[in-house]
């Protein structure tokens, strides 16, 4: 429901940005905002580059994968 909850606006701009960094990771190769061309943020991107990997063994948008990924794989992780 990522693509329904941006249409409307009801999406924070974290999310965006953070979807924006694995998008141009899955793209490109370099985690860059994309703003300013390809200039190398230092920020945590370990997150990012596993995202970015999930949308590019999925075949699904890193939109689509932030949407799904964090409560599939990450939920666990607050139980254990």
């Amino acid at each position: 429901d990522m693509l329904d909850r941006l249409m409307v606006g009801n999406m924070h701009q974290v999310q965006l940005f953070h979807s924006s960094l694995a998008a141009m990771i899955k793209s490109y190769g370099v985690d860059s905002k994309g703003l300013d061309g390809m200039v190398e943020i230092k920020y945590h991107v370990l997150y990012h580059w596993v995202m970015a990997g999930i949308s590019f063994l999925s075949g699904v948008s890193v939109r689509e994968v932030y949407g799904i990924a964090q409560h599939i794989f990450f939920t666990p992780m607050l139980y254990f």
